[in-house]
């Protein structure tokens, strides 16, 4: 019996230590809505927090309304990614993305961390306009959209959805060294990422498309010869 109480005091010991250690760890996000090019504050605009799950899925946490300092202020949780989504119902949407993964702090001690995350919205666009999407990837000599894909043009639905007024091209990718057909490849890599989005009913109007079989990487770097990627090509009206 009292090896018993032994063990259990022992494990009460531990947790009781866990969970001092998360108390003792104060978490927030922090930052302004601007406008990208005049740097300017960005009244009534919205700010939305989300948490991802390991397979990318969202799940709002909270949203708050700015006022004139357009400054957002979120309590956030360790060992956990998220996203702020911003915007106005006359500037495109844009986020940033952080994770609270992997802090390393001080046991048994009062901690706080703060992220620092400015947010630049833009009215109008053209062709070199730096607002970026995420890239879809494809297996190696494959067009098919696999469930990863398929959320990130969701999101793009999204956006379209919601900023009807936008025109976007999609552009294909591959390379000789995936196969001698690469720009079949690369035509139906950007077929197939445009035929998802008019299914999710966005108007054909509004899309572009053009493809590459040449590609290496992009100018950052980084290797896109197995994807589909989207930029924002104009803003109808302006």
């Amino acid at each position: 019996m009292k090896t018993i109480f032994l063990m259990l005091a022992f494990f009460f010991c531990v947790f009781s230590t866990l969970f001092a250690q998360n108390d003792s760890v104060e978490i927030s996000v922090q930052g302004h809505v601007w406008d990208k090019n005049s740097k300017k504050p960005i009244a009534k605009a919205t700010a939305v927090l989300f948490e991802l799950d390991e397979e990318g899925i969202l799940t709002e946490i909270c949203s708050q309304a700015l006022d004139s300092t357009a400054s957002y202020y979120f309590k956030i949780k360790i060992n956990k990614d998220y996203k702020v989504v911003a915007g106005n119902g006359v500037y495109l949407a844009n986020e940033s993305k952080f994770s609270t993964k992997g802090l390393e702090y001080p046991k048994n001690e009062m901690v706080s961390f703060i992220f620092e995350r400015n947010i630049g919205l833009v009215m109008g666009c053209n062709y070199y306009d730096p607002i970026t999407f995420e890239n879809i990837y494809f297996a190696p000599q494959s067009y098919f959209l696999g469930k990863e894909s398929k959320y990130i043009l969701d999101k793009v639905v999204h956006l379209l959805l919601r900023h009807p007024n936008v025109e976007l091209e999609i552009e294909g990718h591959s390379d000789l060294a995936e196969t001698e057909d690469s720009f079949s490849l690369a035509d139906s890599r950007a077929k197939g990422a445009i035929k998802y989005l008019y299914d999710m009913g966005i108007s054909p109007e509004k899309l572009n498309w053009t493809s590459n079989g040449n590609t290496k990487v992009n100018d950052k770097g980084e290797n896109i010869s197995h994807s589909a990627t989207f930029r924002i090509v104009g803003i109808a009206g302006k």
